[in-house]
């Protein structure tokens, strides 16, 4: 994927700054910010989403928790692909893209998105 800045260029885990506008988007869709859910252990090498990037697990964390705990397995759960549009048009809200690149990643397939590492399989709704 590309756009201007380079943002969202490479498959990544889903970083601190993408975490923020994700959360943004939940929020946006009616997210709940008391959502309870739960980051388990991840085995190393695992390529079942959502892993975190500490492996022994967060526990139960609600949204505050989890920003707190940069936890890479709960932004993954409140980022689906009914999102995906949202998160966009939060990044172009504060300028992170261009019309031309909300246009581009907006019309990317199912798989193109899951690419992406926002979206993973397993959260797509």
């Amino acid at each position: 994927m590309e756009d201007r800045l380079g943002l969202l260029a490479y498959p990544f885990p889903i970083g601190s700054t993408i975490k923020l506008f994700s959360t943004l988007s939940y929020l946006k869709d009616g997210g709940n910010e008391n959502k309870v859910l739960f980051c388990p252990e991840t085995k190393t090498g695992s390529q079942i989403p959502p892993t975190c990037w500490y492996r022994p697990g967060h526990g139960y964390l609600d949204l505050t928790g989890a920003i707190g705990n940069s936890c890479d397995t709960y932004f993954s759960k409140i980022f689906t692909l009914k999102r995906y549009n949202i998160f966009l048009k939060t990044l172009l809200e504060y300028n992170l893209i261009t019309v031309d690149d909300f246009e581009h990643l907006s019309e990317l397939s199912t798989v193109e998105k899951r690419k992406s590492g926002l979206v993973s399989a397993k959260n797509c709704g």
